[in-house]
């Protein structure tokens, strides 16, 4: 489909630009989300991933062992574990996101502001049909640029 051609190329060329970094693109995105949301416990995390919770906690291991995030005890509760971007990963974050940009200007050269517009209500449209079929119920969105 049109949808799976354009994620894949997508991931590819942010991938190619990162590609010095060595960082997957399944934690790219959890970096971007660290980055949002300093001090998120990896239970929010991954029910912002839609995945499991073990799945953040082995990616937490990796990155805390790269030094791009560290993990602390909940002051609230010692059994949540709440993760948070050090100086290295605020700097990889702020690269993904920069390539992301760049990538999506490009991607969207050649379209008006109300081409734009129309787009991203259709998208969220589909993001809604999608989040119905959906477990859980996600109301993030799609962001309106």
């Amino acid at each position: 489909s049109y949808y799976m051609k354009i994620l894949k190329l997508y991931r590819s060329l942010v991938d190619q630009r990162l590609k010095d970094r060595g960082v997957h693109q399944s934690y790219q995105q959890l970096l971007i989300i660290l980055s949002q949301h300093p001090n998120i416990s990896q239970k929010e995390m991954a029910r912002m991933l839609h995945i499991s919770t073990p799945a953040i906690t082995a990616a937490a291991k990796k990155l805390e062992r790269e030094g791009y995030i560290r993990r602390l005890v909940s002051e609230e509760d010692n059994r949540v574990n709440r993760i948070s971007l050090t100086e290295e990963g605020k700097t990889l974050a702020k690269t993904i996101r920069q390539s992301c940009r760049e990538i999506e200007r490009g991607m969207m050269e050649g379209f008006s502001e109300n081409d734009k517009k129309e787009m991203a209500g259709h998208l969220n449209r589909i993001y809604s049909n999608l989040s119905r079929l959906s477990p859980e119920d996600r109301k993030e969105g799609v962001d309106k640029k």
